[in-house]
Order: C-alpha cells, then sequence, then structure tokens
C-alpha cells in the first residue's frame, strides 16, 4: 500500500473512532463511483450508469450522478417556463446527459437510524420507507484489488439473488452501493449470479459527498412490494405503465406504425423476490 493510501486508510480509521463525538458537523465525508451495468429486461442489451455512493457520517445515498442532473436541468427548465419535451432533450443532448439513466436511489440510515429510504422518479415520484436491509453474509477464501484496494471475498443472497462481493477491510465502513452492506469493510465490487447487475468501484474522493436529504418534490409512499411491481410494469410494458400513471389509455408503435407487442418482456429487477 503507497503512503498515500496509508495515510488515508489512518484518516479513516481516525475519524471512525470519533463518529460518536462529533457536533454540527460531519466527521466522516467520502464520495465513492462506481461503474454500473444492469438488464431492465431479460434477454435485452445490457446498459450501464455511473453511481455515486456518498457518505456523511452514519447516513448514505446512492444515486445515479447523470439522473441527478437530468434531473436538474428539467427542473430548471420548468422554472424557467419550459414545457416542451423536445426543449428538455435538446439541453440534455448539449450537456451530455440524454439517455437512459438509474431512476431510483436509496439513502441509509434516513430519515433516522435503522430506517433506510428508497425513491424512484419516473413520470410520477415514488417513495419507500423501510427497515435497513439486515444481509447474512457468507465470508469466503479468495482476495482481489479493486480500485486499488486489496479486497476480501464474500457470498450471500439477497431478495431473491445471489451476490459475490469484494470488500476492503482497508476502509472500515460497513456500507456498499444500492442496498448492499453489512461487511467488516466498504464493498467495492459487487456481481449478481445471472449477471445482470454488476457495481464496480472506479473511484474514491474524501470530502465529496452532497448532502443525504430528499429534494423537494411531491412523492407517493407505497410498500417495497408496490414499488416493485411498478417498476416490472414499466420496463415490461412502457404503454401501460404510462396510462397507469397519467390516467388515460397509451398505445406504443414501432416506426413502421405497428402496436408494439410487450407480452414477452421479462423485466430484470435488483429485487427477484421480497
Amino acid at each position: 500500500m503507497n503512503s498515500f493510501k496509508s495515510c488515508f486508510v489512518l484518516f479513516l480509521m481516525l475519524l471512525s473512532s470519533c463518529l460518536c463525538y462529533a457536533d454540527n458537523r460531519h466527521s466522516l465525508n467520502l464520495r465513492i463511483t462506481y461503474d454500473f451495468a444492469y438488464k431492465q429486461c431479460y434477454g435485452r442489451a445490457t446498459l450501464t450508469d455511473r453511481l455515486s455512493l456518498d457518505i456523511l457520517d452514519d447516513q448514505s445515498v446512492c444515486f445515479s450522478l447523470k439522473n441527478r442532473r437530468q434531473n436538474q436541468i428539467t427542473d430548471s427548465l420548468a422554472d424557467l417556463g419550459f414545457r416542451d419535451y423536445e426543449d428538455y432533450s435538446a439541453e440534455k443532448k448539449k450537456q451530455g446527459v440524454y439517455g437512459n439513466s438509474v431512476t431510483w436511489q436509496v439513502l441509509k440510515n434516513f430519515p433516522e437510524r435503522g430506517r433506510q429510504t428508497v425513491t424512484w422518479y419516473t413520470l410520477k415520484n415514488f417513495k419507500v420507507e423501510e427497515l435497513s436491509s439486515v444481509i447474512n453474509w457468507t465470508l469466503l477464501e479468495g482476495d482481489t484489488v479493486v480500485a486499488g484496494y486489496e479486497c476480501q471475498k464474500a457470498e450471500t443472497t439477497f431478495k431473491g439473488r445471489k451476490w459475490t462481493a469484494w470488500y476492503t477491510l482497508d476502509i472500515p465502513l460497513d456500507n456498499g452501493p444500492w442496498k448492499l452492506g453489512g461487511l467488516p469493510g466498504l464493498i467495492l465490487l459487487a456481481k449478481e449470479s445471472e449477471g445482470i447487475f454488476r457495481f464496480e468501484c472506479i473511484g474514491i474522493e474524501p470530502g465529496k459527498a452532497g448532502p443525504v436529504s430528499l429534494p423537494k418534490k411531491s412523492f407517493e409512499n407505497c410498500s417495497s412490494k408496490e414499488l416493485n411491481a411498478l417498476m416490472k410494469l414499466s420496463y415490461e410494458d412502457d404503454a401501460t405503465f404510462s396510462g397507469k400513471m397519467l390516467g388515460c389509455q397509451c398505445v406504443a408503435y414501432d416506426k413502421n406504425g405497428r402496436r408494439i407487442d410487450s407480452s414477452k418482456n421479462h423485466a430484470a429487477l435488483l429485487e427477484k423476490k421480497e
């Protein structure tokens, strides 16, 4: 381990030891950036996005950097009186953030310790508040290096998917991307057994985390089961989902004017089971 990394690890350990004595300031501030590969439906192309895990003291938020910028652009143009989708798209293309992005985020120990909040931004904004995830890991033999950090191996089955994770004891934080966590060190790489989802750390920046908070938007509260059902419908049949959200009947057609048959689509969800 080089001298900079040794100092950084020592810094983290000292911060972790004094979290209880923080007074009106953040003792721990980290931004971990992950490349995220995923599919929305089985048999479709793999999509990619870049996620940020911002950690402030014992709270954190995992979100898409691209989607956050997309929302900022939409909100800014809406405040200026723009209502045309083409205006939004043009500005997003201009700023290099047009296209697919991850629209969920996970806030841990929020709104309070022992609970977590999941939001999903779509035609409506949905919010789930639930108990923090408890994940039972099996620690295994094996090591690798991720983003320059030595990592150990662990496996678990969580929400119906089998995960292999690589965590580093150099950063003794029980956190990770999405809802993953609960290991003796920060999860830097996680992949599930079907090859549908993969999180890989590409960088760690002290002092770069933003606030762990919800945007000033209206949310519809729902259960985790209800949210997964909505995601499933959105991925499998976007027209029916749009109609449900807008209170009308929507039909999707291809470029040749033929009605799109979505009956064979099979959504790939991070949470395969409750």
